[in-house]
């Protein structure tokens, strides 16, 4: 399935897939927004890091229509959805001015190892 706009592709399955990924990680299993991401990258490595940044921003819309009813704990879910949507856009936008390659979810949680921001949680997750 894909969805074609101003001559450019995108595959619906692999926006899909991330954001069902970090949506079950947050949401059924309880785990943190930061350390969720670098979990779904892990698992979907080879998807294009801009399917990443489509997932968090439609899961954070989603879940901003909830807001009236959401519980504190889903308020902090979104405010660190809408912080990772930054903090991954910023990384992204790093690597194009540096001119070094970040096009995947595996070149970001490389990158995120590296260079231990401090903002995702990558401890303890199996060798990419």
């Amino acid at each position: 399935m894909c969805w074609e706009r101003i001559g450019k592709v995108v595959n619906i399955r692999f926006w899909d897939e991330l954001e069902s990924c970090v949506s079950y990680l947050t949401f059924s299993k309880g785990i943190g927004v930061r350390r969720a991401v670098p979990m779904a990258c892990l698992r979907h490595s080879e998807i294009p890091v801009e399917y990443l940044l489509l997932s968090l921003s439609s899961a954070a819309s989603a879940m901003e229509d909830s807001w009236p009813l959401a519980d504190r704990l889903n308020q902090a879910h979104l405010l660190d959805l809408y912080r990772s949507v930054s903090a991954v856009a910023a990384d992204i936008a790093m690597h194009n001015l540096a001119g070094r390659e970040c096009r995947n979810c595996g070149d970001l949680l490389r990158h995120w190892r590296v260079t231990d921001d401090g903002y995702f949680d990558t401890r303890d997750l199996a060798a990419v």
